[in-house]
């Protein structure tokens, strides 16, 4: 029982600390390479700032399919587990 607890707990913190590391990650190279596009070129930040909404927009759809898929290795790991009850 106490494994299972230990393995919620750091589940939930690298769920919480994860989901705000990539965000963070994703409006700093946002913003910043805005600033660049603005000291390069003002018509490629116009560009930039007029494609940023729908990159976000796209950015959550990419996020909320994932959730409904329930992540990437959660179909794997249910597959190996099977296996594995299969040849015991």
């Amino acid at each position: 029982m106490s494994s299972t607890l230990a393995s919620d707990v750091q589940k939930l913190n690298g769920v919480s600390t994860e989901g705000l590391a990539v965000a963070a990650e994703s409006m700093s190279s946002l913003i910043g390479g805005i600033v660049l596009a603005f000291i390069f070129s003002w018509k490629v930040a116009l560009v930039a700032c007029a494609i940023a909404p729908f990159m976000m927009i796209g950015a959550v759809i990419s996020a909320k399919v994932d959730m409904s898929n329930g992540g990437n290795n959660e179909k794997g790991e249910v597959r190996k587990e099977s296996k594995q009850s299969e040849v015991e």
